[in-house]
């Protein structure tokens, strides 16, 4: 541990910093170049000031996963002991077969329109990564994630890869679905 009582000390006409001399009472050499300074102990800082004797600015972030609220008014729950399943299983594609077909007939356009009802970039649905010959459709991972969190909905970001790899028309389709249960993005 460093002696707290140890002092850093720098010139006061703002050129490079110094150290004392082996002796402080000695003088240093002459040095024609730079004018003669007067030295000014400083304490070095052990520790950051508290906030309450900081006169620095200072900005406070909040983050809220689960606000937001749902578009049926329900404001949303942040109690993740209160999280619900989704409201239909990932292979009930025959509860809603206009979701079905449009997934499957136009995809992109589907994606475009989930991102666009959770606030995102019509593109965000869109992004894909291609690795070795396989694709993982990233925005789709994204704009799942968003919806389970947002609305409470039981699940983790293993599971939501797993579905989306494996079994990517039928999750997506299992997001439209409860989008439209929670009445998201729609009048």
């Amino acid at each position: 541990m460093m002696n707290p009582y140890q002092y850093n000390v720098q010139p006061m006409y703002g050129g490079y910093p110094t150290t004392l001399p082996p002796n402080p009472s000695a003088p240093y050499p002459p040095n024609n170049n730079m004018p003669e300074a007067k030295y000014v102990a400083t304490p070095i800082v052990m520790q950051q000031p508290s906030p309450a004797i900081s006169n620095a600015n200072t900005c406070s972030v909040v983050v809220n996963a689960g606000g937001g609220g749902g578009g049926d008014g329900s404001g949303g729950n942040t109690d993740s002991s209160k999280e619900r399943p989704w409201s239909t299983g990932i292979f009930a594609i025959f509860s809603d077969c206009k979701i079905c077909m449009c997934v499957t007939c136009c995809y992109y356009c589907s994606m475009c329109d989930i991102a666009t009802r959770m606030d995102e970039s019509c593109f965000v649905g869109c992004c894909n990564i291609d690795a070795g010959g396989c694709s993982f459709p990233v925005g789709a991972l994204a704009l799942r994630v968003k919806l389970r969190t947002k609305y409470n909905i039981k699940g983790s970001i293993l599971q939501d890869m797993c579905c989306l790899y494996w079994c990517h028309s039928c999750a997506v389709c299992q997001m439209m679905r409860e989008m439209e249960k929670l009445k998201i993005g729609r009048v």
